[in-house]
């Protein structure tokens, strides 16, 4: 089994400017993440579990309102003014652009996602190998 790693995007708490607002002047107390009203992805999902495992380190529990499985749910949600969410900042690009949406300011570097592929090599056929030797490999030097 060979594995790549694509990219590494960037994540955030998001939220409503009001939903926000409130936390603007406690950047420096990571405490408060665990009174927010936060929409979370599941607690099996290995992404959680990379959050859960940083906030652990600071001795913060957090205590989701929500754990919501997709970000389009999720994103749902934070239209309708329920919560903070802890997203892709990619997928709420636009709404941070024009206003609707604001992102938490913390004290720390949150978890990155990681976006990979996973491929047995003596079962790929020609253009995938091709792919995978031109444009990925490639783009990355």
């Amino acid at each position: 089994l060979s594995t790549k790693k694509l990219i590494s995007l960037e994540t955030a708490f998001i939220g409503k400017i009001e939903n926000i607002k409130q936390y603007d002047n406690c950047k420096a107390k990571i405490d408060y993440v665990s009174e927010m009203p936060l929409i979370l992805p599941n607690a099996n999902a290995s992404t959680r579990k990379k959050l859960n495992k940083l906030f652990e380190k600071y001795d913060v529990q957090l205590n989701p309102i929500m754990e919501i499985s997709t970000t389009e749910m999720t994103l749902n949600m934070l239209k309708k003014g329920i919560g903070i969410a802890w997203l892709i900042e990619d997928t709420v690009r636009e709404e941070l652009k024009n206003g609707t949406m604001k992102k938490l300011e913390l004290d720390i570097e949150l978890p990155k996602i990681d976006i990979g592929m996973a491929y047995i090599d003596k079962f790929i056929a020609y253009a995938p190998k091709r792919f995978i030797q031109e444009e990925i490999i490639v783009q990355r030097q």
